[in-house]
């Protein structure tokens, strides 16, 4: 599966990384994943990071049908929400 990460610091300052991610075979919580590039936008100027790249994993310690909260490979934390959420 494909996913994009949207960090929102203002209104105008995003950052959107791209990766590519499945589950792990033998740990169903784990999801191993490819990040492929990023792209950070300030207002209507899109400024590419391909250095941006790297292998990871994401652990799920809580999933309902709104939100998913994560830790990553390198100890960050995640939540995650749907994007039609954002949009309501």
């Amino acid at each position: 599966d494909t996913l994009e990460n949207v960090a929102k610091f203002l209104p105008f300052l995003v950052l959107r990384a791209k990766a590519e991610c499945e589950q792990d075979a033998e740990d169903k919580t784990r999801f191993n994943v490819l990040i492929q590039g990023a792209t950070l936008e300030v207002g209507s100027l899109e400024i590419p990071l391909n250095f941006i790249k790297g292998t990871g994993y994401l652990e799920v310690l809580y999933v309902d049908e709104d939100i998913r909260i994560s830790k990553g490979s390198k100890g960050s934390m995640f939540v995650h929400t749907r994007s039609n959420l954002l949009q309501q």
